[in-house]
């Protein structure tokens, strides 16, 4: 996990940034930090609100955390 983070962090600036937020949420997602990956797919859909994989993960992050009104309604 520190790899990828360190690797992300590199990343950093030379990726696009939806691309480098969206990595970011999964990494954030596999290290059980549910909340900074809702966060980080929520601020990519201000600038991709069309992103299919940013709207699934949000549903799917809300239904993990107990929220499955808050799914349903997103969705």
């Amino acid at each position: 996990v520190d790899a990828a983070r360190a690797h992300l962090e590199r990343a950093r600036g030379r990726a696009r940034a939806a691309g480098f937020a969206a990595m970011a949420a999964r990494l954030d997602r596999a290290t059980g930090d549910r909340a900074a990956a809702l966060a980080r797919w929520r601020t990519l859909l201000e600038t991709q609100p069309l992103s299919l994989e940013a709207h699934a993960a949000i549903a799917h992050l809300l239904r993990e955390t107990g929220d499955d009104a808050g799914a349903r309604a997103f969705l």
